[in-house]
């Protein structure tokens, strides 16, 4: 056996089979893992585009409940039934009121419908249970989900959704929307629906895309700390009902992180101990966790199959190389046998015999061809030093460059890098400068320093959205710098990947374009008057069509011109003209609301636009505006006045405009210094 081992043959044998089985078995097991990672990566998208959508559906659902609560708030019958009724005392709703109620509160599968006076007391119930009649101030109802959302709506002036909390008078979990009830924008009331839990747990009830074992889990951080089922769970139905704990020991690590606001995806421990793949994130509105998770032994089925079915083929294909490795080492070392055996009969019997020894050439030419090789090694050496030094100088060259370059982008690029949640890890001096902030106040803070809040909320939540699935964004953003001054910059983030393929930042390069708006701001004014002008009022019109379609939300037009103007030009000039058409401007903005939407139309003709606005209330507010107009004493003309045409949207913009001026000529011709408003025969 000791001489086998010694043998060359067995040797070179052994060493065939190991670099030739080695590579075979990495390569081998590269693949699959590769196949495994490429698995794992595919489920992983597949369950972050499951998670989107229910995210995205429960955002949706509730955006729609909130806009159909202010829908029925903007009711001027119920804004006036409020200021007819005595705040701490119930009312009874007029039949048409009381039957559109109904037929929401049936098609929406609402649990409840609330009306709460300005003083808090619940005035109209459409259940009336225990909670009708009393106010939310009251020791039984002040801490319950319906107050806290009515609380919210009437210090913030705008809609509110609550948490599922228990509420005692209905003896069920349930999770309140609430918006204010605006009358001559002073809030007099608010309107409150209590939702079904079921209608929320069917936002989330789906397992398409998940697998057999998948499912959407929700939870719910409570003040000890612990995470109970927000909902029925796939492998326990009872577990809402009796708030199963789902971080017990090492369980539903996900679900920590998704409660406190992280988000994630990977490997983790569900609240069954069960090994999964999942996806997971925080429910900002119902302040939920959510986490979109598929047993991970399902998704790795085939993978362990191929494992197995590979480990029997390499075995096989070892088997067969040893075979064939130790035939071809026989082979191979054969020459050396033999020249072995010539050398033996040599020193036995004196004579060598090359043709026996078969080993003409290679052997004979050995210590030639390694003096030649030595000497080749030597003049490559020196060869290979020169390049060296000569490599050195030029890298010594590029370093500079490079200091140079980078020199240059730190003085003149507005650029940033910050961490996976936002905090800035480098700023420039290009970023210090237009900033205002030195490097040591802008690192470790967070980029929400630099927030205009004026900025909508959707932009910066689309943003986090496209960086944080690891693409690029780009858009326009102002900011506030340190001495409160505001600049616009043209914004392009884009994330930062680790060697290993792993997101760790994001960097973002900005140009400024301060001067740019600025233009494009004045490009949207009327030069004389300070309002808007035309063009952007064409687009504003627009806009409001389109939300009109699409969420039959009302609103109206005025068309307003001044009586008697050429009349003022003729007798007074134009500069006189001019200083009346900026009087009544002022005389305009004093009496808009800021919603309302004020422009020149053209000539002495102005326009209004009033957003959520049904005729019957902008002939109001026109009629005030055409009160205003004519008590105002204007410097060298006097008291003037003006006529309005009103007219609200009605299915064709360029009709409605058209309607607006026709009732606008109606009220010249009819004497002037009158609203007159187009109405439409509604059925």
């Amino acid at each position: 056996m000791k001489l086998f081992l010694q043998s060359i043959t067995t040797r070179i044998a052994i060493w065939m089979i190991v670099i030739a089985s080695v590579p075979l078995l990495v390569i081998a097991y590269t693949l699959l893992y590769q196949k495994k990672d490429e698995i794992t990566a595919q489920h992983l998208s597949n369950l972050q585009v499951v998670f989107n959508q229910t995210i995205d559906k429960i955002e949706t659902n509730l955006q729609y409940q909130q806009q159909l609560l202010k829908n029925i708030a903007a009711k001027q019958r119920i804004a006036e039934k409020l200021l007819s009724t005595n705040p701490n005392e119930t009312m009874q709703l007029d039949p048409v009121i009381e039957n559109y109620v109904t037929n929401v509160v049936k098609e929406n599968g609402y649990y409840d419908f609330f009306i709460l006076s300005e003083t808090g007391v619940v005035v109209y119930s459409y259940k009336k249970e225990g909670d009708y009649g009393k106010s939310i101030n009251d020791l039984s109802m002040k801490k319950t989900a319906l107050a806290k959302v009515c609380f919210q709506v009437l210090a913030t002036r705008s809609s509110a959704v609550s948490p599922l909390e228990y509420y005692s008078h209905s003896k069920r979990k349930s999770s309140f929307i609430a918006t204010p009830i605006f009358k001559n924008q002073k809030v007099v009331g608010v309107i409150a629906v209590q939702l079904n839990d079921n209608h929320i747990f069917d936002l989330l009830k789906h397992y398409n895309g998940l697998g057999k074992t998948g499912e959407v889990v929700a939870g719910a951080l409570t003040p000890d700390g612990k995470v109970v089922a927000a909902m029925p769970l796939k492998y326990d139905a009872d577990a809402y009902k009796n708030e199963r704990v789902l971080n017990a020991g090492h369980n539903a690590t996900g679900m920590v992180q998704a409660v406190r606001g992280k988000g994630g995806r990977g490997e983790v421990i569900d609240y069954r101990g069960v090994p999964s793949l999942a996806v997971w994130g925080y429910e900002p509105i119902l302040k939920w966790g959510i986490v979109v998770k598929t047993d991970k032994n399902e998704v790795l089925n085939t993978f362990y199959k191929d494992e197995e079915q590979l480990l029997y083929i390499l075995i096989f294909i070892i088997i067969a190389l040893i075979g064939t490795i130790f035939m071809s080492a026989k082979r191979i070392t054969r020459p050396i046998n033999n020249l072995i055996m010539s050398m033996r009969q040599f020193r036995k019997e004196g004579v060598f015999n090359l043709n026996v020894a078969e080993c003409e050439g290679e052997l004979c030419y050995l210590s030639q061809e390694f003096l030649t090789m030595a000497e080749e090694i030597k003049a490559h050496q020196h060869n290979l030093e020169e390049k060296i030094h000569q490599r050195t100088n030029e890298l010594r060259l590029a370093k500079s460059s490079i200091e140079n370059y980078v020199g240059i982008v730190d003085r003149f690029v507005i650029t940033s890098s910050t961490d996976l949640n936002g905090k800035i890890t480098y700023a420039s001096k290009a970023f210090e400068e237009i900033s205002g902030y030195s490097n040591e106040e802008l690192i470790g803070k967070n980029h929400r320093i630099l927030r205009d809040p004026q900025m909508p909320n959707e932009l910066f939540e689309n943003l986090w959205e496209t960086i944080t699935s690891g693409k690029d964004w780009h858009g326009e953003i102002r900011n506030i710098a340190k001495d409160g001054s505001y600049y616009w910059v043209s914004v392009h983030i884009s994330p930062n990947f680790d060697a290993q393929g792993k997101m760790i930042g994001y960097t973002a390069i900005r140009q400024n374009i301060t001067d740019k708006k600025m233009i494009e701001e004045i490009s949207l004014k009327d030069q004389l008057t300070g309002l808007y002008n035309r063009r952007h009022l064409d687009a504003v019109l627009e806009k409001n069509c389109q939300m009109a379609e699409r969420y039959n939300i009302p609103f109206s037009v005025a068309i307003i011109d001044i009586d008697h103007f050429k009349n003022v030009n003729d007798t007074y000039g134009h500069q006189v003209g001019d200083y009346v058409l900026q009087s009544l401007s002022e005389i305009l903005k004093s009496q808009c609301r800021a919603v309302d939407i004020l422009g020149r139309w053209g000539g002495e003709e102005f326009l209004i636009i009033f957003p959520n606005t049904e005729e019957s209330e902008a002939e109001i507010a026109a009629e005030k505006i055409r009160k205003a107009i004519e008590i105002f004493p204007m410097e060298y003309v006097g008291n003037k006045t003006a006529s309005i045409g009103v007219c609200e949207y009605h299915d064709n913009l360029n009709e409605t405009i058209k309607r607006a001026d026709e009732v606008l000529y109606q009220a010249k011709a009819q004497g002037r210094n009158r609203v007159c408003t187009y109405r439409y025969n509604k059925q």
